[in-house]
């Protein structure tokens, strides 16, 4: 059933205008990025909440415009059910078959790798839709989605055409309190947009995630440090609250702006939320020989390209008995001497996987029979994937870098990003049988606390009531 048009009356609880405008931009997407999966988050608690109203609102042009309540409430589920593999089996049938033929085992049943993933805590829907490409969803939710067949076109005009105004009209003559809430950085670089909010006294809240194109510009597309300067600049100019995802992203976020003579919003630092992560209850059998998964999109800060010369190194050493890896994301920009290696590197051939996005359900039996997760990164605004592994009881093995140490509560073995010795070692120990090495990073494990999105969203609902007026 859908939601009615959002209350104004003042006697009900603040009215959130959440920015939906990445997760509808993405919605042909069959796997999520970091930040999707936390635009996605929000969106499901403040469908689910009953602290909050919430109106789903999205950029277009030069307005914040209004998201049908029909659309929104099957576009989140329609990228929830995708996204964790569970309106698709055999995707995730699909690669744990590649993964384990690579591996020489035999892969899971058909049906055993449900329910697995870090997604899979995410509430069902009666009618859950399936992605273009991975299957069909009913011809009502199509026609809800799609009424005129423009999917991958342009979605977000086609769904945000109806005017904000008289909603927070309405809002303002009632009493009703209200605030904008903006997770994805997506759009900032338009000031425009944001400056009408403000001009109309709507207090807003806004997520910084990193500030990786102005800092590590060599990392970005090419005109994208400017692009995220003019999103800082929109932030500092408009929010009223800044959303840090850590602690680390909250000093580069301050630091900025001091360079930059902005000025610095209220800023508070919520560590993201994982769902609760179930133990596997699919493994590979008989057990693969030692391989460890590298799960991130393969860009140039996520340091592919030192861990494949590594993996030649190791190969040199170790020969048929060289540990595998596992590569799980999809391929980003600017990564041509990576794809070279991928490709055409014969130690990469023989002992690397390129296995592409996968599923949640599919990714967790990989990670549970990984000797670690390696995280190699050069920088990082967050790192989900340490935080999702240590969760997972997978040891992890990342770069040395202060957020890395942050999310990872101090339980992750940290290796200077370019200490390619002491990345081999670890690699070799961890891979041993019976690894004392490994062993202890397991049951340092049994400390790990892992960061929940209840507790984020309570400490951050707290301070959107405080926000809204």
């Amino acid at each position: 059933m859908h939601r009615p048009e959002p209350n104004v009356d003042p006697a009900g609880r603040p009215l959130v205008l959440f920015d939906l405008s990445r997760l509808i931009a993405r919605i042909a997407r069959p796997a999520p990025t970091g930040i999707d999966r936390v635009e996605l988050a929000y969106a499901r608690f403040l469908i689910d909440t009953p602290d909050f109203d919430v109106a789903f609102v999205a950029c277009a042009g030069d307005r914040i415009r209004l998201v049908d309540p029909a659309i929104a409430d099957a576009v989140v589920p329609w990228v929830e059910g995708v996204w964790a593999g569970r309106d698709d089996p055999a995707a995730t049938a699909r690669g744990l078959a590649r993964v384990a033929a690579f591996l020489g085992v035999a892969a899971p049943a058909a049906g055993e790798g449900e329910d697995l993933g870090p997604q899979a805590a995410a509430p069902a829907a009666a009618d859950v839709p399936a992605s273009p490409g991975f299957g069909g969803p009913s011809r009502a939710t199509r026609f809800a989605i799609d009424p005129l067949g423009r999917l991958l076109q342009n979605p977000v005009r086609l769904w945000a055409r109806r005017p904000l105004e008289p909603l927070v009209a309405a809002a303002r003559r009632a009493g009703r309190p209200l605030a904008y809430l903006h997770v994805s950085h997506h759009n900032l670089q338009k000031p425009e947009p944001f400056r009408r909010l403000r001009d109309a006294g709507v207090p807003m809240a806004v997520m910084v995630h990193d500030l990786i194109p102005i800092e590590h510009p060599e990392f970005a597309r090419p005109g994208d440090d400017e692009k995220h300067r003019r999103r800082m600049a929109t932030v500092a100019e408009t929010a009223d609250l800044v959303i840090a995802n850590s602690a680390d992203t909250a000093d580069r976020f301050a630091r900025h702006l001091a360079a930059a003579g902005g000025r610095l919003p209220e800023t508070l630092v919520a560590h993201l939320g994982i769902p609760p992560v179930a133990a596997a209850a699919a493994r590979f059998d008989p057990a693969p020989p030692p391989y460890f998964a590298l799960v991130s999109t393969i860009e140039a800060r996520k340091n592919h390209y030192f861990l494949l010369n590594l993996w030649r190194t190791l190969a040199e050493r170790h020969g048929s008995a060289t540990p595998k890896l596992v590569v799980v994301g999809r391929r980003g920009w600017e990564i041509e001497n990576v794809i070279d290696l991928l490709e055409r590197l014969p130690a990469a051939r023989a002992h690397v996987l390129e296995a592409g996005a996968l599923t949640d359900a599919a990714l967790a039996v990989v990670l549970a029979g990984a000797r670690a997760v390696l995280m190699p990164s050069l920088v990082e605004g967050y790192g989900l994937p340490v935080v999702e592994a240590l969760a997972a009881g997978v040891p992890v093995v990342a770069s040395d870098i202060a957020v890395h140490a942050e999310v990872g509560q101090g339980l992750a073995e940290l290796v200077d990003p370019l200490d390619g010795p002491g990345w081999a070692r670890a690699i070799e120990d961890y891979a041993a049988a019976g690894s004392p090495r490994r062993a202890a990073a397991v049951a340092r494990l049994a400390a790990f606390r892992p960061p929940t999105w209840p507790a984020h969203f309570a400490f951050v609902a707290a301070a959107l009531r405080r926000l809204a007026r």
